[in-house]
């Protein structure tokens, strides 16, 4: 216990080494500190694997934290460095919040079914080998991003190897992104601070159960939003621009491939904001074409040329092309379509029921912020005869992005998903939430910017509004509150079976051994234990029998058995209780049995 206090506090302080870097010597707003440097450090840990160098890369950015901290808390004591412009709102509800999530992740393993198929393989893998994954990993979804991987190796190389330290670190990448909103905040002003907060936990609250596993659907949101909330803040300063969203660019597109969308978006932004600022009505000059020529480089050159580098990493790495993976997108995919005539004249109509659906906490909660937003318009306009073109322009640029995005989930289900899982909309609710946090983000950020300076000065309207803004932000997830208090359970889960007994295995000091898991109660899983297994062994030296009523499950349990070297029994029926039997004699069949078969005979030892 007392180690892993240590490792935290020293993590932490290398971390504030190069926080107090940024806010020294860049100069960057201290609500964008967090999330600049966990993006700097993806940034810099990703390129070291492409050139096989994670851990050196790992050791540099730690240990030169930990002497920047140890520089600044001089320098403190020496009284050249002030503490107070550092206690700013964001950076304490972040420290709060950050220690509150350690304590309330505290323990708990993975359970859910696309951490075993992908999200948390995919960090257990680079974890052992050191590095990016290749072809002597598991790992299937080959051309997927490793974005939030690579932060969470830079974490538990420093941290150790525990999957709760994996989720707290998902959990500090995603309250990073939501401690921007506090950009504007400021002691005197708890109102701000108080509806901010209530912003901020409305977007928590889309999917609280995101925190339970790794998958990057609301990280994927919550990195874009944050990246429009520094757009917003540096619009009148293109060089802190491109130094502060370069990286959380970079960070966005290697998240995952949809990534790609939300860069095209913020940049689109982006762009905008250095139009109108430095282009519009301006003559062409040398300065001029140098501020765009930068930023095209800086906000879509390196991060496509970072994204070129990664197809060319993967088909180096598994010998084979990126056409190969299941959501590549090629023209052959697009030339080929061969969904059936039925499916094509209902996936559009199913898409947009989906999508505007106002039974649904996720278009709901778009609907009601859209209304404040255009109310506080309507009233801006109607007393101060002022029309404010922040609130235009975010109803504008959020709605419209939204049903980009869904005209992009149309082209997925349509030329890259199989037909079976398209015919369902599979995974809409996922995918639909990356963009209902990045919507509602802005046009929440929106209302708070321009509530505060309206009412500013008539403290019981600001009373009587906040408490009404702050209610109606947080009502369409209330019922996700619950969620917060239902932590899986993790020792009944089929996982920590799984994990228990294969610990045992491994305890024995056998060497990738061969293993036949037998699971009644698996039958109808789509999978899961297969994904388990295979996360557990990091190899496919496995078979899985889920009965024995057939002679087919016979005559595949016996043949795999023969060939392996343990034996697991998951959960039990009648037919292997009743074959147990015959070679040992035990109060409970469900355990671990080492398997010897000579000479036509068996010989089970229970471990």
């Amino acid at each position: 216990m007392s180690n892993s206090v240590v490792s935290f506090l020293l993590l932490f302080a290398s971390l504030s080494g190069w926080g107090l870097l940024s806010f020294n010597r860049i100069k960057v707003h201290i609500a964008f500190i967090p999330i600049f440097i966990f993006s700097s450090i993806t940034t810099v840990v990703f390129c070291a694997g492409l050139i096989n160098i994670m851990p050196l890369a790992v050791n540099l950015i730690y240990y030169l934290g930990l002497i920047l901290f140890v520089i600044y808390l001089f320098l403190y004591f020496r009284r050249k460095q002030a503490l107070m412009p550092m206690l700013h709102p964001s950076i304490i509800v972040f420290a709060l919040s950050i220690l509150g999530m350690m304590i309330y992740l505290k323990g708990l393993i993975l359970t859910h079914y696309d951490n075993f198929s992908h999200w948390g393989l995919i960090v257990r893998e680079m974890s052992l080998i050191n590095g990016l994954p290749d072809s002597s990993t598991i790992v299937t979804f080959q051309n997927y991003p490793p974005g939030s991987a690579v932060f969470i190796y830079f974490i538990l190389e420093v941290l150790g190897k525990h999957e709760s330290y994996a989720l707290m670190a998902q959990a500090f990448l995603a309250i990073s992104c939501v401690v921007t909103m506090y950009f504007f905040s400021e002691w005197k002003r708890p109102g701000v601070i108080l509806l901010t907060m209530a912003a901020g936990i409305s977007l928590l609250l889309v999917n609280w159960g995101s925190f339970y596993n790794l998958l990057v659907d609301i990280l994927l949101g919550l990195v874009a939003f944050a990246s429009v909330i520094v757009a917003y803040y540096y619009r009148g300063d293109w060089k802190k621009q491109l130094i502060v969203n370069t990286p959380i660019l970079i960070f966005l597109m290697l998240l995952k491939d949809s990534g790609k969308i939300f860069l095209a978006f913020n940049v689109i932004l982006i762009l905008s904001f250095i139009y109108f600022y430095y282009v519009h009505k301006k003559p062409l000059t040398k300065d001029v074409r140098k501020i765009v020529y930068n930023a095209l480089l800086w906000l879509i050159g390196i991060p496509m040329f970072l994204n070129y580098l990664w197809i060319k990493y993967t088909i180096k790495a598994y010998q084979t092309g990126y056409g190969a993976n299941k959501f590549a997108v090629t023209p052959d995919k697009v030339a080929n379509n061969e969904k059936s005539s039925e499916f094509m004249d209902h996936i559009g109509p199913q898409l947009w029921r989906a999508s505007t659906n106002l039974e649904s906490n996720n278009f709901k909660a778009v609907a009601i912020v859209n209304i404040m937003a255009v109310l506080l318009l309507v009233l801006m306009y109607v007393v101060q005869r002022k029309l404010s073109k922040l609130l235009i322009f975010s109803i504008f640029i959020s709605n419209g992005f939204y049903v980009l995005y869904m005209f992009s989930l149309y082209f997925m289900y349509v030329y890259l998903m199989p037909e079976f899982e398209a015919a369902r909309i599979a995974g809409f609710g996922r995918y639909q939430s990356t963009i209902i946090i990045y919507v509602i983000g802005i046009l929440m950020s929106a209302v708070i910017y321009e509530w505060s300076h309206y009412l500013n000065n008539k403290p019981i309207s600001k009373m009587i509004t906040l408490i009404l803004l702050g209610s109606l932000f947080i009502y369409p997830f209330s019922g996700n509150v619950k969620v917060i208090a239902e932590k899986p359970e993790t020792i009944s889960s089929i996982r920590w079976e799984v994990k228990n007994k294969f610990s045992k295995i491994a305890s024995t000091g056998a060497i990738d051994p061969e293993v036949t898991y037998y699971s009644p109660k698996s039958k109808d899983d789509r999978g899961y234990l297969k994904y388990i297994v295979s996360y557990e062994q990091l190899s496919m030296n496995y078979s899985i029998t889920n009965g024995l009523s057939s002679e087919e499950e016979k005559e595949k349990f016996f043949t795999s058995l023969k060939n392996s070297d343990f034996l697991v029994v998951l959960d039990s029926d009648k037919a292997i209780n009743e074959w147990l039997f015959k070679y040992i004699d035990v109060d409970n069949p469900e355990g671990v049995y080492k398997v010897l078969y000579e000479d036509d005979e068996w010989t089970l030892t229970p471990i």
